[in-house]
């Protein structure tokens, strides 16, 4: 007699082993049409999505039975599912040759119990790019709460999350951990504001597409000041500011257009 069980699998790339500039690749242009896609796979009925600048995240449970074939449980039965929403994700992704073949070497993937901890450190702000900055607390729960919204998570990655933002609010209050948080880029901008001014007359290019730019983009975006990216190739810049924000330019161009 078969009985019925769930599989919990999260599947993610994030800026610690995706340059910044790349990560728009694996980006989904319509996160509540992409989660209704991979509840087309067989045997997914809640799907959500966290999708920032600096991570994308899909959570997905399968129901199955377990006296079926294959299996869920077992090895074949895991990897069918997982396979297809390696396929799926790559099929609503813009990811070019290369970055497919190397699909395995770059997705991180949780399953069962071990979904807890990393979802958890994130959402208490242990693994975001600025450690305990608040911005990934807030988007994870407007995560939860959009696929709530549009019937895409059920009771298990409902209860999942919503005991996630629970301890970690808890531990955000206890340790202080967001306290007074600045990023490398709150302060540059607040340094430049000071010195020079920050106004429309001004222009203002980063130079990179790294951590360090990404700080100082997102500081610009929350203050709607305009600024321009360039790096060693125009796509890196056209890459970084798709996620980012920002003018991509050329950098043989940025001579002429900071006379």
């Amino acid at each position: 007699m078969s009985q019925v069980s769930f599989d919990v699998i999260n599947a993610r790339v994030t800026f610690k082993n995706v340059p910044l500039h790349m990560l728009s690749k694996f980006t989904f242009k319509d996160v509540p049409a992409a989660c209704k896609e991979f509840k087309k796979i067989s045997g997914v009925d809640e799907c959500i999505i966290i999708q920032t600048s600096s991570r994308v995240e899909i959570f997905t449970v399968s129901n199955v039975e377990t006296g079926d074939s294959p299996d869920a449980r077992r090895s074949e039965g895991k990897t069918l599912i997982l396979n297809k929403i390696k396929d799926t994700w790559v099929s609503l992704s813009s990811l070019e040759q290369i970055d497919i073949d190397h699909f395995d070497q770059t997705l991180e993937v949780y399953r069962g119990d071990d979904v807890y901890l990393p979802l958890l450190r994130l959402a208490s702000g242990l693994d975001s790019v600025v450690v305990g900055k608040q911005e990934i607390f807030d988007e994870l729960v407007q995560s939860l709460t959009d696929a709530k919204e549009a019937g895409d998570s059920g009771k298990i990655l409902n209860k999942l999350f919503e005991s996630v933002i629970r301890l970690s609010t808890r531990m955000r209050v206890t340790t202080g951990i967001s306290k007074d948080v600045l990023s490398l880029g709150d302060v540059a901008v607040k340094l430049v504001d000071e010195k020079a001014g920050l106004d429309d007359k001004k222009k203002i290019l980063l130079i990179g597409t790294g951590e360090s730019a990404a700080m100082l983009a997102k500081t610009l975006n929350k203050r709607e000041i305009k600024f321009d990216v360039t790096s060693r190739t125009f796509e890196r810049a056209t890459g970084f500011v798709t996620i980012l924000g920002g003018t991509p330019i050329d950098f043989n161009d940025v001579l002429s257009s900071f006379d």
